[in-house]
């Protein structure tokens, strides 16, 4: 497998991988939609070893679904094992939220109570903008917690959760509805 760094030191297939998980959460590669490993590659940028590695990650994570010779598809949704998974992330992050509440140190309250101030002055949110809030409490919370075995399985179902939501909900609004680890604050 290659380690090639663009010119910021990033590795190029986590740079593909995130490139293309953003595509298909913000849903501009719809769900069933059926590609090349070509389009891909023009898409993000990518030369083609990146972005094949980064179909075959995305394939792994159930995102994509690896036609051989015909091509990639994105996973369509599948609402049946949505409402399973969300069973399963909800008992997690009940999980993650109980242990970085006695973990969290000052240094990771004062940055909880940061984001939570600027998600309460925020009026109306982009999905995009959303996940971009949602994921960074999401790392802080996973980082407090101090337990690496959860942030694979969690990061898993979060990105699924991401990508129907991004199906699903082009504006979210902000306010009571959004839960933050409060415990955490």
């Amino acid at each position: 497998m290659s380690n090639k760094t663009s010119n910021t030191g990033q590795n190029l297939l986590d740079l593909a991988y995130d490139k293309l998980e953003e595509l298909i959460v913000t849903c501009e590669l719809k769900p069933g939609s059926h590609l090349r490993i070509q389009d891909l590659q023009t898409m993000t940028g990518f030369n083609r070893m990146p972005v094949y590695q980064a179909t075959t990650r995305l394939a792994a994570d159930t995102l994509m679904i690896i036609h051989p010779r015909q091509g990639i598809q994105i996973s369509p949704i599948d609402l049946s094992r949505a409402s399973l998974l969300l069973d399963l992330r909800r008992d997690l992050e009940r999980f993650v939220i109980s242990l970085a509440s006695q973990r969290a140190s000052d240094a990771e309250r004062g940055q909880f109570r940061h984001i939570a101030n600027l998600l309460k002055t925020s009026e109306s949110l982009t999905i995009s903008e959303f996940n971009a809030y949602d994921r960074k409490i999401d790392q802080m919370v996973l980082s407090a917690c101090g337990e690496p075995f959860y942030s694979i399985r969690l990061d898993l179902c979060i990105l699924f959760f991401e990508e129907l939501a991004g199906f699903t909900i082009p504006m979210l609004p902000v306010g009571k509805a959004l839960i933050v680890p409060w415990k955490v604050i």
